[in-house]
């Protein structure tokens, strides 16, 4: 039930996500901001199970999920920084 109000809450945020680097940077800036974003994404498809299976293997199996769920609350709280510093 929970990992299903996870998912909704992600599909819900991006329309509001993907506002933000044309509000940030104009013209050329905002496309290159947007092809950044993507770019790091794809790289994450590949970092986040690789780091998991890490701190699983080192720390423990609990451990690999509440990684990925810090690193998440972490952007969260980066978008939320960004957002209080254009206003």
């Amino acid at each position: 039930f929970f990992i299903s109000l996870a998912v909704i809450g992600f599909i819900v945020i991006q329309p509001i996500f993907w506002n933000l680097p044309t509000q940030v940077l104009k013209g050329k800036g905002g496309a290159a901001a947007i092809a950044l974003i993507g770019s790091l994404g794809n790289l994450g498809g590949f970092v986040a199970p690789t780091l998991k299976t890490y701190i699983e293997n080192h720390f423990g199996v609990e451990f690999g999920l509440i990684t990925l769920a810090l690193i998440a609350v972490l952007g969260v709280l980066i978008l939320v920084h960004l957002k209080m510093t254009l206003n």
